[in-house]
């Protein structure tokens, strides 16, 4: 068990009085009786008892002091949560990043045609895909060229062929679906075989 600084020193001064009281003879005047000198150590120890509980009671006071104002502060701050909380409460949360990048995507318009080449073939479709039209083209060139000598006998040269150049094929045309249900060709033929 540990005493408390204060009463340490009085213990010490204690014994200091009853070590006075020990001295011999001649260092201190025989005219105080055994319990005249009982009754001073009594007294200074009450004394020191009453300086000891003064000093407590002020230590005591002082410490219940910053008790009250620590209580005050945490009754303060509990106060100060409680308002966030509510406010808090009061207030949506806030928006998850899952959340605004499903807002963005939605804010974003969509295009309204698509275009796309597929071997090949260049379509234009509008975005839900009720309209299309895709390009389409066919080309078949013939070339020839004939080296008829003039010399030859007629019976080989009886007939006149021509040099020359044509397009066998030339179709050029659109295909698509309109409103979704109707599928339609365009076609046109330029060849001249």
């Amino acid at each position: 068990m540990s005493l408390h600084p204060a009463l340490k020193t009085g213990v010490s001064l204690l014994a200091v009085v009853a070590v006075a009281g020990a001295l011999p003879a001649a260092a201190k005047p025989r005219a105080t009786s055994a319990e005249s000198l009982r009754a001073q150590i009594a007294a200074e120890a009450q004394r020191l008892i009453d300086l000891q509980k003064q000093r407590y009671d002020a230590d005591s006071a002082q410490k219940q002091a910053q008790i009250d104002a620590l209580q005050s502060q945490v009754k303060d701050l509990a106060m100060q949560l409680k308002s966030m909380q509510d406010k808090q409460a009061a207030t949506p949360p806030a928006p998850t990043v899952q959340q605004m990048a499903q807002a963005v995507t939605a804010a974003q318009p969509k295009p309204a045609t698509t275009t796309t080449i597929k071997a090949g073939t260049t379509t234009i479709a509008s975005s839900d895909g009720d309209f299309s039209i895709a390009f389409k083209g066919v080309f078949q060139m013939d070339s020839a060229t004939y080296s008829q000598d003039k010399t030859l006998d007629p019976a080989v040269t009886a007939r006149d062929l021509n040099s020359g150049t044509n397009f066998r094929r030339a179709r050029l045309g659109v295909t698509g679906k309109l409103f979704h249900d109707f599928d339609y060709m365009i076609l046109t033929d330029f060849g001249g075989a």
